[in-house]
């Protein structure tokens, strides 16, 4: 492009989650003409969300890229405990998730801004709620007049 009796150029930089676009003009000028964040994104996912009794979930925290201080206190669970705690990958962790059984709701979150992507651009947190099976099974026995047992059980 020709501005005027010089040369100008225009471009467009992109770089671990911050974008700008720079105009140079006649090689010595340069101007920054605008500054653009992107918010690190987070997706929590988990191998079962019906949870009874005894059972367990991997839940994964999928991050939109590499990130700076992540870690298992950043993250609120409801309704039972996370342990195991790991990376997987830059920016995938996993835990296991044991119900407590105590009937409440299982949720597990993480707060906005706790993290940090490596331009230093504050991420953006994400919920996800589990369904915890509190209903026992049941038996019944019942004899009919020859003597026969039946069983049935749901």
């Amino acid at each position: 492009m020709r501005v005027g009796m010089g040369r100008a150029s225009l471009i467009a930089i992109s770089k671990r989650g911050s974008h700008w676009i720079t105009l140079h003009y006649r090689e010595r000028h340069s101007m920054r003409l605008s500054h653009l964040s992107v918010a690190l994104a987070l997706a929590i996912t988990a191998s079962d969300l019906l949870l009874a009794l005894g059972e367990t979930a991997t839940v994964r925290f999928t991050f939109s890229e590499a990130l700076v201080g992540f870690e298992l206190s950043d993250v609120a669970a409801t309704g039972g405990e996370l342990a195991a705690f790991t990376s997987i990958e830059p920016g995938v962790f996993e835990a296991t998730f044991t119900p407590s059984g105590s009937g409440e709701a299982i949720s597990i979150s993480v707060a906005n801004a706790l993290f940090t992507d490596e331009a230093g651009n504050a991420g953006t947190g994400s919920n996800l709620d589990f369904t915890f099976d509190v209903t026992p099974p049941t038996v019944a026995i019942s004899r009919n007049g020859t003597g026969t047992l039946t069983l049935s059980g749901a």
